[in-house]
Formats: C-alpha cells, structure tokens, sequence
C-alpha cells in the first residue's frame, strides 16, 4: 500500500535530516507535519462509509495546511552553503546539496500526494457537494483556507500548529479577525497556487486519457 511507503519515506527523511547543526533543522518536525494529513486523508478514504471519517475531517483540514507550507521552506535555501568558499568557487558543497535534494524530494512528494488524495476527498465526499459546481466551490474555499493556514504559519507573528490546541481563540484572532492588505494578497497568491495544481492534476488526467490510443 501505499500508505506504507509515505511513512517509510517520513520515518527516513526525519532520521537523515536530524542532524546536529544542519542548516536545515526544522525539516523533521515539518516533515511529520506534512505526512500527518497525508495519513488522516488514507484513514479518511479507507472509512469513508463509516462515521469516524467524518470525526477525522476536522483535523485533516486543520492540518492539511502544513502540506503547501513545505514550498515555503525553500526560503531557507539561502542557509545552504551550495558552493564551496570563494577560494574553491565552482566546486559544489555535496553536503549541503544534499540537503537540498532531500527538501526537494520532501516537497514534491508529499505536495503531490497531499492535492492528489485532497481532490479525492472533495470529490468522493458529498459533503463538499454533490453537484460539480458545488464540489468547485469547496475546491476554492479549501484553497483558501489552506492558503490561509499556510500565511499564519509563515508570516509573523507565525503561528505553530500546536498553538490550535493550546491557544485557539489567539489562533482564530490571527487567522480571522486581524487582516491587512499585504496577507489578503499572499493569500491570494497561494490560492491561486492551490488551484493551480488542482487543475494541472486534471489535466495530466486528461492528457493520459487522450494519449491512450496514440499509437
């Protein structure tokens, strides 16, 4: 299954990357937060005729959010040394370009994997509608919420998942209450990201459907 091949994939990533002072240090703690509604939307799927996918549904929108905010820990490329001190310039740091690769590979991944089983959700679940019109519509305000958990974690006064817990009306103030012209932008911009993809994904069906009987 491949459920067990993601959390073989995290259980790795996190051991590889638990390296002491690597420039990338928060990539195991990002890395199980962005597999943990990669396992919700397995366990969701799996019981999908049974009530607890409902009670799981909650959390899994709650932390799908942690999925697209992987893209933003490109930003912290600039930590990696990727090539070697200017006496030496030209020659690449293997190190560090391995850590790139390995937050590379991390993004792609659970990106793909996170929208791909995302879109079957919203797709099987008639929650989200059960019309084609209606399930679009969930599919846009699902990006932007997304988008929005994924502003409130990045951008100051940046707040961590464990704070929907321990502070959820500071949380709910945050990401509700308190806005400026700047966050409506960005989120924006990360909402059309997420549409983005769950078009692109349409598409490559499309592509594979119509490419079937070239020959």
């Amino acid at each position: 299954m491949f459920i067990w091949v993601v959390r073989l994939l995290t259980a790795i990533a996190m051991i590889v990357t638990f390296i002491p002072d690597t420039p990338l240090v928060f990539l195991p703690v990002n890395t199980f937060l962005a597999y943990l509604p990669i396992e919700l939307s397995y366990q969701i799927l799996r019981n999908k005729t049974k009530r607890s996918s409902y009670l799981l549904m909650p959390i899994w929108l709650l932390f799908f959010p942690n999925i697209p905010y992987l893209l933003t820990d490109f930003v912290h490329v600039k930590r990696l040394h990727i090539y070697a001190p200017a006496k030496l310039a030209g020659i690449p740091d293997v190190r560090h370009w391995t850590l790139f690769i390995i937050l590379a590979l991390l993004v792609f991944t659970y990106v793909l994997l996170g929208f791909v089983l995302a879109e079957k959700i919203i797709a099987t679940f008639p929650l989200f509608g059960q019309t084609r019109m209606l399930k679009n519509g969930s599919l846009m305000i699902f990006s932007f919420l997304s988008s929005l958990g994924v502003y409130v974690g990045r951008f100051p006064p940046r707040i961590h998942s464990i704070y929907l817990f321990k502070e959820p009306l500071r949380v709910i103030q945050i990401a509700f209450i308190e806005w400026n012209f700047e966050k409506l932008l960005i989120i924006l911009l990360f909402t059309i990201f997420h549409l983005w993809l769950f078009f692109m994904f349409w598409f490559i069906k499309k592509v594979v459907i119509e490419t079937e009987g070239i020959n």
